[in-house]
């Protein structure tokens, strides 16, 4: 449904760079990338309000590179949403019509009705954008932007002004919304979660190239770079490797994998949730012994080091389980992950792996 060919783009000193992409109608699909890694300018790239240096963009087979934002049918939703103040929100709604000259004025009307049911906000409608919540305006935004029934949805970090239990909320409405018109939906974000309730692939962008796609799963689990396990919070990367068809840890200590990777070096990542500590680790093909060196609230988990011959692990334990208490700083423990659970990155040769590894060192 979308196509992205070569995509080129020089703004000051920061450049898009050749991104090339994909998605399917109806996806849901998500960037993600480090502040300043050029998701927003993509964004503004694909709705035609900044112009491309060299490439194309193709919508449903219509070359829309070179067309103006008013005929591309693709709307966008920024993250302070952008209302009119001094206009009522049925106005702000429908404001976009004024443009529309396609005699179907009937059948607005029907959308209408249906855009303010599905976001619950028919009770609104009489009201000025400076009286409303947070979440409210993220609504009205959002039929104002799909009133008009657009190819493709642009949504620039549509959550990340909304406290916790606004935001659960939203994200059904988004997901509803998905379901019930059938949209494609392209969604900046920097909000993990966000990711894993909405979509379904994740594009990785880093100093203006896409650097990984793939499902969700993939990507967070079983990433192709060290960059993008590093940015999507695997916190055990480790150099290792691969001889005579054993899988070797920097410290000599053999890592059991699913199969034996072809000869030579390699990352290996497993993500600090995947680490059983205690009993549960004994089960488990991969299991070490060390000791206690840090924990740290995380909030709702506690994050724990542990320092094992060379190396550091960190994995990620509940808080405030009776049953189970975190293990003290300080004391000895046993603690395993499952050979299903190690990521093997091809090596990279980059200056960047010695900053990326210290972390996993003493």
């Amino acid at each position: 449904m979308i196509e992205i060919h070569n995509l080129s783009l020089r703004q000051g000193k920061f450049a898009l760079r050749n991104i090339n992409l994909k998605i399917n109608k109806g996806e849901f699909f998500a960037l993600l990338g480090p502040t300043g890694s050029g998701k927003t300018t993509l964004l503004e790239c694909i709705a035609g309000l900044k112009k491309v240096a060299s490439g194309r963009l193709i919508v449903s087979g219509r070359d829309i590179t070179h067309e103006r934002p008013e005929k591309r049918k693709i709307s966008i939703v920024y993250q302070d949403y952008a209302l009119f103040p001094h206009l009522r929100v049925k106005d702000n709604i429908t404001y976009g019509l004024r443009f529309q000259k396609d005699g179907k004025d009937a059948y607005y009307q029907q959308r209408f009705q249906l855009l303010t049911e599905l976001l619950h906000i028919k009770h609104l409608l009489e009201r000025y954008p400076g009286s409303l919540s947070g979440g409210e305006k993220q609504r009205v935004a959002l039929a104002r932007a799909l009133l008009t029934e657009p190819q493709l949805l642009l949504l620039d970090e549509p959550l990340s002004a909304l406290d916790d239990n606004i935001k659960a909320m939203i994200q059904g409405e988004l997901k509803n919304l998905h379901q019930q018109l059938g949209m494609t939906i392209i969604m900046v974000t920097h909000n993990f979660a966000d990711t894993h309730a909405l979509a379904e692939r994740v594009g990785i962008l880093r100093e203006g190239q896409l650097v990984e796609v793939g499902r969700i799963d993939d990507v967070f689990r079983r990433p192709r770079t060290l960059f993008t396990a590093n940015f999507v919070g695997i916190k055990n990367i480790f150099k290792v490797e691969a001889r005579n068809g054993k899988c070797l840890l920097p410290d000599g200590r053999p890592l059991v994998l699913d199969a034996p990777p072809q000869k030579g070096f390699y990352y290996a990542g497993i993500r600090p949730e995947c680490i059983s500590l205690h009993e549960p680790a004994k089960k488990l093909e991969n299991r070490f012994s060390g000791k206690v060196r840090q924990v740290t609230s995380r909030g709702v988990y506690l994050e724990v080091e542990i320092e094992s011959g060379e190396l550091v692990f960190k994995a990620y334990v509940m808080s405030g389980n009776k049953r189970n208490p975190p293990p003290v700083e300080g004391s000895d423990i046993v603690f395993g992950f499952s050979s299903d659970d190690v990521c093997l990155i091809p090596n990279e040769q980059r200056l960047e792996e010695n900053s990326l590894l210290m972390q996993n060192r003493q």
